[in-house]
């Protein structure tokens, strides 16, 4: 081409086609970065309903009913809104708070969807949410970037925060290039950290949220170092910093008591209070929970534990009398029998209901009840949950579970010998009879300075025995 472009009449003719030939590609290469550029422009709608979303971020659980119904189907009781105003004032306000609750009271729920809360009401700007392990502190990350991308309602009447994430179409490397109105948004929606969208502000309503961060952390592995470019976290939620496995060892209690007081406590700036709130369970009295959670041990985090059952009813008796008693046992006899939901049970419990139920006062009343295919309805009460509780496991493991009361001895009892236990292995004897095949009669018993308790078994000369009576004596005036 050069050699021919030497010559005067070929180059007249050949410069002009080179000429439009680059003009065509620069063209082309213009065209194709205007498409890509368009491409990425994204448009954010007006909000729907202004007025609701105003109401909802006035009121932390107007918003949970609102905009995640599903998630909170039943009403909520004290413990919920103590766990809701905890986590609220400490992110106003800064400072710290533990709180132990009864397992299956939907505590972790209450967590995530305050978290939510929280970032839309601009209460927080880098909250790191924290788990006993990265998978569970994962969930509580994932929890709220499925809100975003996937809840309707969210997308309606906070388009500012939801209309560049589903902009996305799950491809978090077009954040680089999403724009409105030629500004980058900043967009960051990765597996491990998450950045809000820069919106005019026009485009927005009242808050700005802009810049907001989340990332999370496991107390099984490292914490320090969160600084994304000059940003600090200011709330720090942690669900549950126990598993079953670490709150059993010493070792890993101190290490995770290491990770709260000196990781997550520097993670904020120095002119920063780090707001930092303890949801948990206890699950000994060694344990990392255990220790936050009271108050002679870390008196800085407000300590307070919740238990299921507030007052216990007066037909309850630890050492083995009333009417409970005989409820568990005829629930453990239904159960030998094949019933695995007490009906005989129940129905004594429906039958002295007022009585069994009396003097007692409960934290939450909310219960699970299953329709059978008869109409046979379980459980009438969160009470008859309790005792089925109990009777299923054992009072100490209530206690552990559901009162945050674990026992002062971690040894594990696999019988305790109670009025109800005794009662629940009927041998189909007469009380009081001494059977024709008795061989030998014993008694034996626990002698008290009130009560002498006793129990007489029956034996066969084959070694079986069976219970044939068993009861008390008053016993006052015993010395020791």
């Amino acid at each position: 081409m050069s050699l021919l472009s030497l010559h005067p009449r070929t180059a007249s003719v050949v410069k002009p086609l080179l000429s439009n030939e680059g003009n065509e590609r620069d063209k082309d290469v213009k065209r194709k970065r205007d498409e890509r550029r368009e491409s990425a422009r994204i448009v954010i709608p007006a909000c729907v309903n202004p007025q609701r979303r105003e109401r909802a971020l006035a009121d932390p659980e107007l918003f949970l009913k609102t905009y995640f119904a599903s998630d909170y189907t039943r009403p909520f009781g004290k413990l919920h809104h103590a766990l809701i105003d905890a986590l609220v004032e400490i992110a106003k306000s800064g400072g710290k708070q533990a709180l132990a609750a009864p397992r299956g009271r939907g505590k972790t729920q209450i967590v995530k969807g305050t978290l939510a809360y929280l970032v839309f009401a601009g209460l927080v700007r880098f909250p790191v949410p924290i788990g006993p392990t990265t998978e569970h502190a994962r969930e509580l990350y994932e929890d709220f970037r499925r809100k975003v991308m996937f809840n309707d309602m969210l997308m309606e009447d906070f388009p500012e925060v939801c209309a560049p994430v589903k902009a996305l179409e799950g491809a978090p490397q077009r954040a680089s290039k999403q724009h409105i109105d030629g500004a980058p948004t900043r967009i960051e929606w990765k597996a491990d950290r998450l950045r809000l969208a820069n919106v005019p502000e026009k485009y927005r309503g009242p808050i700005d949220y802009g810049g907001v961060r989340m990332e999370f952390r496991g107390l099984d592995a490292s914490i320090r170092g969160i600084n994304r470019e000059g940003d600090r976290p200011d709330f720090v939620p942690i669900d549950e910093p126990d598993t079953r496995e670490s709150a059993k060892s010493q070792s890993q209690n101190d290490d995770r008591e290491n990770a709260i007081d000196k990781d997550i406590n520097g993670l904020a700036g120095e002119d920063c209070e780090l707001a930092q709130v303890i949801i948990t369970t206890v699950q000994n009295n060694y344990c990392t929970s255990a220790k936050y959670t009271d108050p002679e041990q870390k008196s800085s985090w407000m300590g307070k534990r919740f238990g299921w059952v507030e007052k216990w009813p007066d037909e309850w008796d630890e050492e083995g009398e009333g009417k409970w008693h005989t409820y568990i046992a005829k629930r453990a006899e239904d159960q030998r029998a094949g019933d695995r939901y007490g009906r005989n049970a129940t129905q004594y419990y429906l039958d002295n209901r007022e009585a069994m139920e009396a003097g007692g006062e409960l934290l939450a009343d909310n219960y699970k009840a299953k329709t059978l295919d008869d109409g046979w309805l379980t459980v009438h009460s969160a009470w008859q949950v309790v005792f089925n509780t109990i009777a299923d496991t054992s009072y100490e493991a209530f206690c552990t579970e559901y009162q945050n009361q674990p026992p002062e001895t971690e040894q594990i009892q696999t019988l305790e010998l109670t009025h109800g236990h005794v009662a629940s292995c009927k041998s189909g004897l007469e009380q009081g009879v001494v059977p024709d095949w008795a061989w030998r009669v014993t008694r034996g018993i626990d002698m008290g300075k009130v009560n002498c308790w006793f129990v007489d078994v029956a034996w066969g000369q084959d070694g079986t025995g069976a219970v044939i009576d068993y009861g008390k004596f008053t016993t006052f005036g015993l010395s020791k």
